[in-house]
């Protein structure tokens, strides 16, 4: 009898029509242009400003960090779908690049500690990502309630982005440890992995997919809802 012939699993195609680039945007796309651009500017006095006072690490109430924190949490230590083995379930722990982040901005700017913070992230992210070793031994939780744990920490994450990316910094005022002439370029290249690490790695590390169109397509609506909503760095004229 002759064997079966195993076929290898057919490879998703990227979105080419219209309906396929419609069908990139999903739920959260929504939710945050409508935060962005209506609710945020309704009621920015009391949530919205909780959001920011995350953001930049201040004196938020207790219950706004452990939504955040504690929402990623569940979602960083369970399996998903689209864990299906460690090196694919790491690389979807891109969130964590974010500490990198603050690395590289310090050693831009010229800071003399740069490389204490390097040591401390790395060994941060290792005593962190050190359960997903087990992770046949993980929980493991649906897509929907991922997608869902997650959603705060991409509203906190609009607040992150708009927060830091100012006019002053993209100009480069802050990058003091570069020459001047590569400042706009290296202040653009952080404004891009910051966006990458707060606003679309929580929904990758919820099983999101890769597929450059589809963030494009979702980066339009981003951008449009920022610029729909006027936040205070699009007053300056950009």
């Amino acid at each position: 009898m002759a064997e079966p012939v195993a076929t290898a699993p057919a490879t998703p195609r990227p979105p080419r029509s219209l309906l396929d680039l419609v069908r990139a945007v999903q739920a959260e796309d929504l939710i945050l242009f409508v935060w962005i651009a209506v609710i945020q500017r309704i009621i920015e006095s009391q949530f919205g400003g909780h959001l920011h006072a995350v953001a930049a690490l201040g004196a938020a109430p207790a219950w706004v960090y452990a939504l955040v924190f504690g929402s990623l949490a569940v979602v960083f230590y369970t399996r998903g779908p689209a864990d299906v083995d460690l090196n694919e379930a790491t690389s979807r722990r891109c969130v964590l690049g974010l500490l990198g982040w603050f690395v590289a901005r310090s050693y831009f700017a010229g800071s003399a500690d740069w490389r204490f913070k390097a040591f401390a992230v790395a060994f941060v992210v290792v005593v962190l990502i050190a359960p997903l070793n087990s992770l046949d031994r993980l929980p493991r939780t649906g897509l929907g309630l991922r997608r869902t744990l997650v959603l705060p920490a991409q509203l906190v994450g609009n607040s992150v982005f708009t927060g830091m990316i100012t006019p002053a910094f993209l100009r480069g005022s802050e990058l003091a440890g570069i020459a001047p002439e590569h400042r706009l370029f290296a202040s653009l290249v952080l404004s891009a992995f910051l966006f990458l690490y707060v606003v679309v790695a929580p929904r990758v590390m919820a099983g999101g997919d890769w597929r450059p169109l589809t963030w494009t397509v979702r980066l339009g609506v981003y951008l449009a809802a920022l610029w729909i909503g006027q936040p205070s760095w699009l007053e300056f004229g950009w």
